[in-house]
């Protein structure tokens, strides 16, 4: 008979699972877009092995019937989220390569602690633009893959989207995780600038009326390497602008 068993599997921790058998299929896993490699030692013996999702394996026909199987975070990347198939039948999947990572990956991010939001807000200067700016700190080894920004301004005005590759002036409150009670530990920082001029280069532009949020979501996310940032800048001259940044992190 074979049993499902689910899997959370924290950086440089083991997880036992009493369900005794002698095959083991990794159904499904995921570590927010990194490395989800387990590795399973079979009871108290030395031997282990490597396992990627779809890939399975059965003990050898002389070895005894594992009571216990004890299951490690192989890359330790993050928290690995996923669901198990043991006993002493089989499994087989069919499926196309790369559709067994079904677990919900926005969760399992989250629980990694690599997700993140912040607030940007940026007052106005007379015949000066406001800008605010998610920063990626050049030499910070990770991306930022950018999901969503929300504009708004006490001005009906348009919202310049830019991209430039110089911190702007002003160091702002910092970011949050989506885990609550987490604290920050990635590289980005928030920032903001009045200009004569507005600075980095156009990518797109949104509108919004007085004080309505302007919320942007791109079909594919956008991806802030190290020593860039993403600018939200108010097109009218002496208006505030405010934008709400959501994005995770991703290890280079």
């Amino acid at each position: 008979m074979l049993q499902y068993t689910d899997i959370n599997i924290p950086i440089n921790k083991v997880q036992p699972v009493g369900i005794p058998g002698r095959f083991v299929y990794y159904l499904a896993g995921s570590a927010g877009g990194l490395d989800q490699t387990i590795k399973i030692r079979s009871g108290n013996t030395g031997g282990s092995t490597l396992l990627k999702p779809g890939q399975a394996f059965r003990l050898a026909e002389g070895d005894k019937t594992v009571d216990t199987f004890y299951v490690e975070n192989y890359a330790n990347a993050a928290t690995i989220v996923g669901t198990l198939v043991i006993g002493d039948g089989e499994f087989s999947d069919n499926r196309i390569s790369g559709s067994v990572e079904v677990i919900d990956g926005g969760k399992a991010r989250t629980l990694a602690n690599i997700t993140c939001v912040a607030i940007a807000s940026q007052g106005g200067v007379a015949g000066q633009n406001s800008m605010v700016q998610l920063w990626n700190p050049a030499g910070s080894s990770k991306n930022l893959i950018m999901k969503q920004v929300v504009s708004v301004s006490q001005t009906s005005q348009g919202f310049y989207h830019l991209d430039y590759n110089v911190a702007l002036t002003t160091l702002l409150a910092g970011p949050r995780p989506k885990k609550l009670g987490a604290g920050y530990t990635g590289p980005a920082q928030i920032r903001g600038q009045n200009n004569a001029a507005i600075l980095g280069a156009a990518m797109l532009l949104t509108n919004g009326p007085t004080s309505v949020s302007n919320k942007f979501r791109p079909d594919e996310p956008f991806v802030i390497p190290p020593g860039w940032g993403y600018i939200v800048a108010a097109q009218a001259l002496a208006a505030d602008v405010s934008a709400n940044f959501e994005w995770y992190e991703e290890s280079l």
